[in-house]
């Protein structure tokens, strides 16, 4: 069982559970898994997390927005207007010219598990894991990350120290009060039940003291945040919802 975005069970982007386990020879050193034949697998989802360094990319594309998961704060960008939807997807595949880290990598993940430890961890939910014999193996005799699934820790690590720093700037900004809800103009192409979204006020953090390290990213991240909102039209006229 993993980390809670929007629900009180799995890991989860609006209603679509994903159960993260981080990678380990203690439950992953007699199983194997399997690559995904295509983006078939995000079809429903709505939301798909971010990476600071993908915020200028994907705002071209599409609205970001910032979620409350179990472990805190979560980047993310907006793929749909309803559970279960993701309107970048089409017949498996993804249709935008920006392709997030996160769909690059699965089932492979950086990300948290119901510790809160964050490092390299797998989707259960995904259906590829398999058997001792029938994939790609985890891990050798020797406890060792081993061939595909070494390769594939080495291309996810740098986004494992990404993903830290984003939580730890987030919740130095929420303590500064510069996540705020989304424009109510924004909000017209949602269900009622969709996660709540939030954005940075911009004016809030170019306010701050930006000279910390960890804040070098603070500014350009609420930039592309704001900009990101000029994609919600696109979005609402994928999604065959027009602005009230």
């Amino acid at each position: 069982m993993a980390e809670t975005l929007g629900l009180d069970s799995k890991y989860t982007f609006g209603a679509v559970a994903l159960d993260f386990r981080i990678v380990s020879p203690d439950y992953f050193q007699a199983k194997t898994w399997h690559e995904p034949t295509n983006y078939a697998f995000a079809a429903g989802y709505p939301l798909i997390p971010l990476f600071g360094p993908e915020a200028l990319a994907a705002s071209e594309e599409m609205p970001l927005a910032v979620v409350q998961g179990r472990f805190g704060w979560e980047f993310v960008a907006v793929c749909g207007a309803q559970l279960h939807q993701n309107v970048w997807i089409h017949q498996g595949n993804w249709m935008a010219r920006y392709t997030p880290a996160f769909l690059m990598h699965y089932p492979f993940v950086a990300a948290e598990d119901v510790d809160g430890q964050t490092g390299l961890a797998f989707d259960l939910q995904s259906s590829l894991l398999g058997g001792e014999w029938d994939g790609i193996p985890f891990f050798a005799p020797s406890y060792d990350l081993v061939g595909k699934t070494a390769k594939r820790y080495e291309a996810i690590r740098p986004y494992i120290a990404l993903r830290r720093e984003m939580k730890e700037l987030l919740d130095i900004l929420s303590d500064a009060e510069a996540i705020t809800s989304w424009p109510a103009e924004g909000q017209y192409p949602f269900d009622m039940d969709f996660p709540k979204l939030y954005t940075l006020d911009y004016e809030v953090v170019k306010s701050m003291n930006l000279s910390l390290s960890l804040m070098k990213n603070a500014e350009p991240l609420a930039r592309s945040m704001q900009q990101s909102l000029n994609r919600l039209p696109r979005l609402a006229a994928l999604v065959g919802r027009q602005p009230l």
